[in-house]
């Protein structure tokens, strides 16, 4: 019931995020919503009480199943990394359905706590605390009991404040003075969503010309999400613009979307920093990365429905096609399309400002072709005044001074928990590193591990204040809080590294990041190695699930806020938990890990394990199979080039999405793709059978040759040469079919073992007649399983 027009701005926001008009509902309305009402008495005026969040994953359309498989619900707790009941939501019945009551008190008793701790010398700083403060105790209530119980309070609260600002920005900048009378006109559109696209992301990170580029390589993953941040803070924080990043819906690797008001000097000042930001990309980085910006005005209105009033977008834009934007899906992709028309003329811009620095005597492709030094990690021609030297003895490497910057920021993440932001101090701050340039804003960026030796730079320099993987980000004893300008929490996947002692002699920090070769090594003091592992892993179909995933009804800018979410909640923060697991923590690296996608190396074994715990973890998370992970995995020599490796399991990954005809869900390994559902497990049972009989103890001359590990593959590559043979148009060859049996059944005979024995008849049948997945498929599974025990046996029995 708003009684001024200021209030009237937060009830429509209200409105808008939640993409319902919250008028009161009546009782036949009421009695109409029963979809719990056997659990809950879904639809009283009590429901709350016993209504906690539920998962948003039940509603989304995945293959042919369209959503809601069964209800899962998350628990009324803080947000903690370390409470294993978030990423494994309940399964709703009747039994575990209770009065929240208690849990509420509790809740609101630790936050009321925590706000008092919220720094005060600035609004500004005070907010962004504030954000962080309800994302730990209110993403885990649903919204409203009565329609939006899958999205999350937080993110409601978020994007309704996000709109609040951007209607009054843009009634105040119409008028003089605002009136809520002027911004519903029908005519009017007055938000601005605007999508921003870091392009060049995968040519920044792997496109390195040495195989000694590992050294660089953590940091520079780390230094692009610092340059994205940097390029939100620098939209958010300029004077014509003075957002706050509750206006962020979504950011998350490259890519980001934010509300903002539709007034032209919004928007001359976004088209201004764009163009700054990629002029000091084509000047640092020589064009590899590349901003792209593109912003689409809308509206709701509300018609009616059943259930109530239900808003619909409006936006003078269309498609190519002709067709409208009707829905928030269209209203996602359009501005994503408006983004990726600037990439067709990327820097067109800023060649046409300097035509010299591109095409000039002194230009960067003059340079490039002359006799100068190259970088060992870029290959970038490297001026004298740009050279840097790091590492020692053998291992001495010239490199550019942002490769320096790049590889003491990787070292100095190992050790951090905190990250101290900035601004506009480079000059004054001599020991810098991780000195964003490109975002023009003269960001600089810390990242300590002792706090108490640092409370003398917060004191001098109170600017923003970052906590990484740890929710408990208001602690006086560790961080003078009152001096502090804002204090907030992040996720980051991988900030922790397997590390090795460092030689002696060594006078600061006694560990350091292993390199790729000691990732290799059985243990620390070892000399017994293996293979390289590398892996990259993402959601399936993450695009449609954004765009068409949930019901038109149910997609709202909180709703979609909330799924991205928990899948950065996933992927940056949980990651680290799986990670430091006894079994991964000394052998698996996170390169990088963040909104769907996942970038690791490490010992082979360890890695191809950590897949499979990946893909277990996420099922947990989502509750359920459909919404899939697929991901691709190499084996290299250790000494293997990192860029070369990463382009090969992209396109390992790239195969395994296009698995049984686009089904997905599924990892290619060894050179085959096999599912995650229901093959993994088929393939990983085979080669434990495999590596035990192979490696019976006390059996002299029972053991299992490993001569049949050779034979299975030999006879899975003749049936793969019958497509050689189809494009050449002969007739296929079945024969690796008897061939196979013959040679099992002569195997059998000869072994003295009765579990070889049995083993071997468990084959052969299988490969005559496999009901569930077919005989040919099976002999594709086999020969994976005795791939990968060839490898396994390297381990166990180098010899």
């Amino acid at each position: 019931s708003p009684q001024s027009d200021l209030q009237k701005v937060i009830q429509r926001a209200d409105w808008w995020s939640s993409g319902i008009d919250r008028r009161n509902m009546t009782s036949e309305e009421y009695d109409s919503i029963d979809q719990r009402k056997d659990l809950v008495d879904y639809g009283t005026r009590l429901a709350f009480k016993k209504t906690p969040l539920h998962s948003i994953f039940d509603d989304i359309h995945a293959s042919e199943i369209k959503g809601r498989i069964n209800t899962h619900t998350f628990p009324l707790t803080p947000l903690s990394l370390e409470d294993k009941r978030i990423f494994k939501p309940a399964e709703e019945n009747q039994s575990n359905v209770r009065d929240l009551t208690s849990e509420y008190n509790s809740l609101w008793q630790q936050f009321n706590k925590e706000f008092k701790d919220l720094p005060r010398l600035s609004p500004s700083g005070f907010i962004a605390s504030l954000v962080s403060l309800l994302k730990k105790y209110t993403w885990c209530i649903p919204s409203s009991t009565i329609d939006m119980p899958n999205v999350s309070l937080f993110e409601h609260l978020k994007s309704t404040a996000a709109i609040a600002s951007c209607l009054f920005e843009y009634g105040y900048e119409k008028n003089g003075a605002f009136s809520i009378d002027h911004v519903i006109d029908e005519e009017i559109h007055p938000i601005l969503i605007c999508h921003l696209d870091l392009s060049g992301i995968q040519k920044f990170i792997y496109d390195i010309a040495s195989s000694k580029a590992f050294v660089s390589l953590k940091g520079r993953s780390y230094y692009l999400q610092l340059l994205m941040e940097s390029l939100i803070k620098s939209i958010l924080s300029h004077q014509d613009i003075q957002q706050s990043p509750v206006n962020i819906i979504y950011a998350s690797g490259g890519g980001a979307y934010l509300l903002l008001p539709n007034i032209e000097r919004v928007k001359k000042a976004l088209t201004s920093i764009i163009h700054k930001f990629n002029t000091n990309c084509w000047n640092e980085h020589r064009g590899t990365i590349f901003a792209a910006a593109g912003w689409v005005p809308f509206r709701y209105v509300f018609q009616k429905n059943k259930t109530g009033q239900k808003g619909i977008i409006q936006s003078p834009h269309s498609f190519s096609n002709g067709k409208d934007v009707e829905n928030l899906g269209d209203l996602w992709r359009a501005a994503a399309e408006m983004s990726s028309q600037q990439k067709r003329q990327k820097f067109v811009n800023v060649t046409l400002d300097d035509f010299e620095s591109a095409f000039g005597k002194n230009g960067i492709g003059i340079e490039a072709g002359g006799e100068l030094e190259l970088c060992e990690v870029t290959g970038e021609p490297l001026k004298e005044e740009e050279k840097e030297i790091i590492g020692r003895g053998e291992q001495i490497l010239r490199v550019h001074k942002k490769v320096k910057e790049q590889v003491d920021l990787g070292r100095k993440l190992k050790d951090a928990d905190t990250l101290l932001h900035f601004y506009n101090l480079h000059d004054e701050i001599n020991d810098t590193f991780g000195y964003i340039k490109p975002s023009g804003m003269k960001s600089s960026f810390f990242l300590i591990a002792d706090t108490d030796r640092n409370k003398e730079w917060l004191k001098k320099y109170p600017k923003d204040v970052a906590v990484m993987n740890a929710t408990d980000f208001l602690n006086p004893d560790r961080l003078p809080i009152g001096e502090i300008e804002s204090i907030t929490f992040q996720f980051y996947g991988g900030n922790k590294q397997p590390t090795i002692q460092k030689n002696k002699g060594d006078s600061f920090d006694s560990k350091r990041n292993k390199t790729l070769e000691e990732l290799c090594y059985f243990t620390e003091n070892s000399e017994d190695y293996t293979k390289l592992g590398i892996l990259r892993m993402d959601v399936d179909n993450l695009g449609k699930i954004f765009i068409r995933g949930l019901d038109p009804d149910n997609r709202t800018f909180a709703s979609l806020a909330t799924l991205s979410f928990l899948l950065d909640l996933f992927f940056s923060g949980y990651i680290n938990t799986l990670r430091e697991r006894d079994r991964y923590k000394d052998s698996v690296s996170i390169l990088y890990s963040g909104g769907d996608d996942l970038f690791a190396v490490g010992r082979w074994d360890s890695l191809l394990d950590f897949a499979w715990e990946v893909r277990q973890a996420f099922s947990d998370f989502v509750g359920r199979q459909d919404l899939s992970i697929s991901g691709g995995l190499i084996i290299v020599d250790r000494k293997y080039p990192i860029y070369k490796a990463a382009d090969l399991a992209g396109e390992a990954e790239k195969m395994a999405k296009e698995f049984n005809n686009g089904e997905k869900n599924a990892l290619n390994v060894f050179g085959e793709s096999i599912s995650f559902q229901n093959e993994f497990k088929i393939v990983h049972t085979l080669k434990e059978k495999f590596v035990n009989l192979i490696t019976l103890k006390g059996s002299e001359g029972k053991t299992m040759s490993r001569g049949i590990l050779h034979q299975l593959q030999r006879y899975k590559s003749l049936k793969n040469h019958n497509s050689v043979r189809m494009s050449q148009g002969r007739d296929i060859d079945l024969s690796y079919k008897w061939h196979a049996i013959y040679y099992l059944k002569r195997f059998e005979e000869n072994t003295k073992n009765e579990k070889i024995s049995d083993f071997v008849n468990e084959l052969q049948s299988n490969l005559l007649y496999s009901p569930d997945i077919g005989s040919d498929r099976y002999l594709d599974l086999v020969a994976v399983a005795a791939r990968w025990t060839e490898y396994s046996l390297q381990i166990i029995s180098p010899e």
